[in-house]
């Protein structure tokens, strides 16, 4: 369960970066910017919940309807596989962080450019 969220994640952001560098014959610059930042934003206000819940050991919002035990959870968050999937998961994070903030820097010089609608 945990990797399907993670997984629909990082599919938003390989999202914004396949769109950004293959869609360039149909969509202005400009589009494409604005696509992969709004894209971007999606993954982070998804990821970044999940992270902070995941490595506080908590679990997260979206997996408590699968009711799995306290004393389970507890247990997987201590094994070695766990910790490594959360370093993981914090380094695609932050890539992804770091991505935003290149695009949010773009979009500031294109914006001053052109006007966008919805930025």
């Amino acid at each position: 369960e945990i990797f399907f969220e993670i997984s629909k994640t990082q599919y938003l952001k390989e999202c914004a970066v396949e769109l950004f560098d293959n869609y360039a014959s149909y969509l202005t610059y400009a589009e494409r910017l604005a696509a992969k930042f709004y894209l971007l934003k999606a993954y982070l206000f998804y990821s970044d919940p999940l992270l902070h819940d995941l490595s506080s050991n908590k679990l997260p919002e979206s997996l408590e309807e699968v009711n799995i035990e306290g004393k389970r959870w507890a247990e997987c968050t201590k094994t070695p596989e766990y910790k490594k999937f959360l370093g993981k998961l914090e380094e695609e994070n932050m890539k992804a962080h770091l991505m935003f903030e290149d695009t949010y820097s773009e979009v500031n010089v294109v914006l001053k450019d052109m006007p966008i609608k919805n930025f």
